[in-house]
């Protein structure tokens, strides 16, 4: 089993119900969704279509947040280095002379000198004059398409996460059952509480993930991973706010502080972009891919690849392929979270599995859970057996679904812990998972599989579990 986890964005390239179970086949473990674009009606029916294909695929939308983008821009429309262009805020449709931004405010916080970037820094532009519009010289000109994003590196504009769209977007989610909102462009640890607030206030648990894409988010890093359930790495927009020859360590920082914290991370943006255009990766993407693998991402991120791109299910097949290359090279080797020392029982019956998996020869390991805890705290410790899932919450399951090495299953629990063992090692013997004479280790929580406790480990036969099932009839 893939222990990496593909997360696929869904769009018109994808949307159909044949794109999306080919999708599923090809590895994606998580479908998303962004709410820059599209309408509630487009979203909906591409969450049934998902829905339609299986219950077990996590479903993630992606929030706008609080960020500049272009209005609608001619198709064709090229800025050449060393032209002048107009920014402007009026509702025109723009062209190679002026440039129309969603954000009226942005003559209030930029000045002459300052470096504009248009998606995610291919055109680059400098502010020339400030007063009713911006007067801008364009440095690195290129092809400019709608709705592209707008950077203003190091500036504070006054956009606050989330906005008043997000929170319109993140109620639509929750009332439509969607499992994971993934927040763009916070920066404090007191946004994501902000998010938090209206998921509950909503009757929702669905967790929400921190995009890292700005110098705040970055500086207050500790903070956020301690008010979040996950974070992405959206290099991206990251890669405008500092210089990109330091996305490289910043990504290697943020996934080894994830990984300590039990946080899953996902690694995104442009990690096989060539495949919009053309069915092969290129040698650079493939080891982008495999170092993301390398520093311990949860999960590898695609995105115009098969929201828009020609190819979205070969961009998936080819991201397993990788993905199961770089896993198999890790086998054996040493994880950053390995030294890891604690008084807390559950982390020591975490560690205690991962040191028994290393030592004797075990098919899988079996946690039961019902608030995913369980298996958070084992895959910290990145066992090279595989992790099976059990838990009593639909909800959970599709969650787990971002987790490194987890497989996770739906099973109602009885009332007792050694009926919960045997009733899940019945479901893998009779699905073909083990055999009678293959050994597992097992977790749960005593006396009952309650949220938040992990205090007994086990390793059985499936034979010996499947035969005290048979002492009780």
């Amino acid at each position: 089993m893939r222990k990496t986890k593909i997360v696929s964005t869904i769009g018109p390239a994808s949307d159909s119900v044949e794109v999306l179970e080919r999708l599923s086949n090809a590895g994606m473990n998580v479908a998303r969704q962004n709410f820059s674009h599209g309408t509630y009606e487009e979203h909906k029916e591409r969450l049934d279509r998902i829905r339609s294909i299986s219950d077990n695929i996590g479903v993630m939308m992606d929030t706008q947040g609080p960020e500049i983008r272009l209005k609608e821009v001619e198709e064709g429309t090229t800025l050449v280095t060393g032209d002048t262009v107009e920014l402007v805020t009026e509702d025109v449709i723009g062209n190679q002379s002026q440039l129309p931004v969603d954000y009226p405010n942005i003559i209030d916080y930029i000045e002459e000198g300052d470096k504009l970037l248009i998606d995610d820094g291919q055109i680059e532009l400098e502010v020339l004059d400030v007063d009713d519009s911006v007067d801008c010289k364009v440095i690195f000109g290129g092809k400019v398409l709608s709705k592209k994003s707008v950077n203003v590196p190091g500036k504070d504009i006054g956009l606050k996460a989330p906005t008043e769209k997000d929170v319109r977007d993140i109620k639509f989610a929750v009332k439509k059952g969607f499992d994971f909102v993934s927040a763009s462009f916070v920066k404090t640890a007191d946004d994501i509480h902000k998010i938090n607030d209206v998921i509950e206030s909503n009757n929702s648990d669905m967790d929400v993930i921190a995009k890292i894409e700005h110098i705040k988010a970055v500086n207050n890093l500790d903070e956020i991973l301690d008010a979040t359930d996950a974070v992405m790495i959206a290099r991206g927009d990251l890669g405008v706010e500092v210089p990109a020859s330091q996305v490289p360590l910043l990504q290697k920082r943020i996934i080894e502080k994830a990984n300590r914290k039990e946080k899953p991370v996902i690694t995104a943006t442009q990690m096989l972009k060539s495949m919009t255009e053309s069915p092969r990766a290129t040698r650079a993407e493939v080891s982008d891919v495999a170092n993301a693998v390398l520093d311990g991402s949860d999960a590898v991120m695609l995105s115009e690849e098969t929201a828009v791109g020609k190819y979205p299910v070969k961009s998936v097949e080819f991201m397993s392929e990788v993905v199961q290359q770089m896993e198999g090279y890790l086998k054996g080797r040493t994880h950053h979270t390995h030294d890891i020392r604690s008084d807390n029982i559950a982390d020591i019956i975490a560690k205690s599995v991962w040191q028994a998996d290393r030592d004797i020869d075990v098919k899988y390991i079996v946690a039961h859970t019902s608030s995913g805890y369980t298996a958070h705290k084992i895959a910290k410790f990145r066992p090279e057996t595989d992790i099976l899932a059990f838990t009593d919450k639909e909800t959970i399951q599709r969650k787990l679904n971002l987790v490194w090495g987890v497989t996770s299953f739906y099973m109602e629990f009885p009332e007792h812990v050694d009926e919960m063992t045997e009733r899940s090692a019945k479901f893998l013997f009779e699905n073909g998972y083990v055999n009678k004479d293959d050994r597992i280790i097992l977790t749960a929580g005593v006396p009952a599989p309650v949220e938040g406790i992990t205090n007994m480990m086990e390793i059985r036969t499936v034979e010996s579990l499947l035969e005290e099932r048979r002492n009780k009839r």
